[in-house]
């Protein structure tokens, strides 16, 4: 299949392309850091709320990593996992013939020809879009090191801004919109490094309000403008104040119309809050990015995005070969990814991995590879592989769903601006999504 290959090679800091394309492949298929880069395998637990209309920010996931004893290494615990090049094996082929490799060896099938009207002006656009990225590479660290590393205070929208425009958007082409909410707190209509480049902004809710739901802080489009990809920005600051006096999922009342609550109502509330049921001390949640404390609260946000995402790609466009729809967390410093497979139901999580390298806060050349392969998943990703050991390992989601299956099924909504309150169903008392609707006034 003939691609743009031969565009010709352009210095930057005294690197040529050729010397980014083989410092990347190299880094990936022979540094042990990131040739060890993949996913393990998570299983939803019995305390997923799932089935309830609980926003993404107030979901409950319960997720482990599976767990196998290997006789081999006398009943050593260990986690079954898959490479990120079993993942992305087509997109390390096009890197080899890029580089003038021949690769006799590795010869997957690239794409399905009636997924793109066009596959090779796509993969032509894809290749281009990391030629082009890596021609700004330094104007593009120069304007995330402002942001993510000098300012130590920067907000969650400016990291939002500035994540979307220097590192997801120009490896994406340019498809992305930021939750428009954001707007209501920050007004910002500029990147926050200071280039003065517009942001895009739009309606980022997916899911149905009778089950989870929620707002991607940025959605990742597709050529065909289609769900390709979320992110979730991880800051520890916001995530206290998004449960406090920042945006919830369902919050769209500006604040002078809020309920006001007096002094009586409030001792009740509070009360009512102490006795909602609390997580179990011994649950035990996978920390899909290893040891990640300042992080914790945004892993039950990611992976409920993810499965609502791969649940919408699968019913509204049956014709993908999968329905993987990556969701990347990422903070200042470091990032992982989740996918989910509906039709097997696999959920793949991988560890963090920093997103500078270990001098003068250059973007690491191999995470660069990493998300310009994960955001063109449709071209280079063929779904989950065959794997003996992932027949046995389900996340068991439509089981947690229970009743609640057949809205993830048949009724996931996209490009949501507001979602409807509901009333919980049941023995449970939704107080704490009530809670986070309400300002207090005590009198």
């Amino acid at each position: 299949m003939a691609v743009n290959a031969t565009r010709s090679p352009k210095k930057n800091g005294g690197f040529s392309m050729y010397d980014y394309l083989s410092a990347g492949y190299n880094n990936l298929t022979h540094k042990p850091i990131y040739e060890q880069f993949g996913f393990f395998i998570g299983i939803l637990g019995p305390g997923c709320n799932c089935c309830t209309n609980k926003s993404f920010t107030d979901a409950e996931c319960d997720s482990r990593p599976f767990r196998r004893c290997d006789e081999r290494d006398c009943g050593t615990i260990r986690r079954p996992s898959l490479k990120f090049r079993e993942v992305f094996n087509s997109a390390f082929t096009l890197l080899r013939s890029l580089l003038g490799e021949e690769d006799e060896s590795c010869t997957p099938k690239l794409l399905i020809e009636d997924e793109f009207e066009n596959l090779e002006v796509e993969l032509s656009l894809a290749v281009d879009a990391l030629y082009d990225y890596f021609e700004k590479k330094g104007d593009h660290e120069k304007a995330l090191k402002k942001v993510l590393v000098d300012n130590k205070h920067s907000s969650k929208a400016e990291i939002t801004t500035v994540v979307a425009e220097h590192l997801f958007g120009p490896l994406a082409q340019g498809r992305y919109k930021i939750d428009s909410r954001t707007t209501l707190k920050d007004n910002l209509q500029e990147c926050a490094c200071g280039c003065r480049s517009k942001v895009k902004y739009g309606s980022t809710g997916i899911g149905h309000e009778k089950v989870w739901h929620g707002f991607a802080d940025i959605l990742l489009q597709s050529p065909d403008n289609s769900l390709n990809a979320a992110v979730v920005i991880a800051h520890k600051v916001e995530l206290l104040n998004d449960h406090t006096n920042g945006l919830s999922d369902q919050d769209n009342t500006p604040p002078s119309k809020k309920l006001k609550i007096k002094g009586e109502s409030l001792l009740l509330l509070l009360l009512l809050l102490l006795l909602h049921k609390e997580k179990s001390p011994n649950e035990e949640n996978i920390h899909v990015a290893g040891e990640i404390s300042s992080h914790s609260g945004y892993e039950n946000q990611a992976v409920s995005q993810t499965f609502v995402c791969s649940m919408i790609q699968r019913r509204k466009r049956p014709y993908l070969r999968h329905y993987l729809v990556p969701n990347i967390v990422i903070s200042d410093d470091e990032f992982y990814i989740i996918m989910y497979d509906p039709d097997k139901d696999n959920l793949l999580c991988s560890p963090k991995y920093p997103i500078f390298g270990d001098s003068d806060s250059a973007l690491a050349v191999p995470v660069i590879f990493i998300f310009w392969m994960v955001l063109h998943h449709r071209l280079f990703c063929a779904g989950v592989p065959e794997r003996d050991f992932l027949n046995e390992v389900k996340s068991n989601f439509k089981l947690r769903a229970a009743d609640a299956w057949p809205i993830y099924n048949e009724q996931l909504k996209e490009n949501v601006s507001s979602f409807p309150l509901t009333s919980s169903t049941g023995l449970e008392c939704d107080i704490t999504t009530y809670y986070k609707e309400v300002s207090f006034d005590v009198q």
